[in-house]
């Protein structure tokens, strides 16, 4: 769930192909983005400040057509945060360690409620939260972790339509996203890793 080349690809792939808890404000203006609602429709903390509560979305589906719900969020953090998970990737893990070192715990709390405790106070979280896109544990379970990155599933806007590692990835608008609809009918990514060319 989370790109690995970089800036570039968090904000090429990552955010048109997933979404995360909450989102980054794209449409702030002149000032740095804030945090809105993504997956999570609205969150709470506690007073101790060191338990979030998030209330999700519902209706989401993600691009193979299973549904977004606790259980994807559980298996995401899962996926990234326990070694001796099934699906635990190492190098998501990587990818994404910085904003996972606040997270004490996590849990399902009914069928659209999870609740994330920190180690400490952490004013930050939420903008942690929006660098961890969730992908489809369906997908992730069929494919492996080996494989996934072929057949990304994600709930965001785009999805994907072609992919030749290392020449090119298509995508194209996801006509069920849950938000503000994509304007283009396609968008072609080449990768280009000489900066010269590029």
């Amino acid at each position: 769930q989370f790109p690995t080349e970089g800036g570039e690809g968090r904000r090429f792939v990552g955010v048109n192909v997933y979404d995360a808890l909450v989102n980054w404000d794209a449409d702030q203006g002149d000032t740095p983005p804030g945090v809105i609602p993504g997956l999570a429709e609205s969150w709470t903390r506690s007073e101790d400040n060191m338990t979030w509560t998030f209330k999700l979305r519902q209706g989401v589906k993600f691009h193979d057509g299973t549904t977004f719900d606790a259980d994807a969020v559980v298996f995401a953090f899962d996926r990234v945060m326990k070694r001796d998970f099934e699906f635990f990737s190492e190098t998501q893990r990587g990818a994404g360690a910085s904003n996972l070192a606040a997270i004490a715990g996590y849990q399902k709390v009914d069928a659209y409620t999870v609740a994330f405790t920190t180690n400490k106070p952490w004013s930050f979280f939420p903008y942690d939260l929006a660098l961890i896109n969730i992908p489809s544990p369906t997908a992730i379970k069929t494919f492996g972790n080996k494989e996934y990155p072929r057949h990304p599933s994600g709930t965001g806007p785009f999805k994907v339509d072609k992919y030749v590692d290392g020449q090119v990835m298509e995508l194209i608008p996801n006509t069920e996203y849950w938000g503000r609809k994509p304007k283009l009918d396609r968008l072609i990514l080449f990768p280009m890793p000489e900066p010269a060319t590029r």
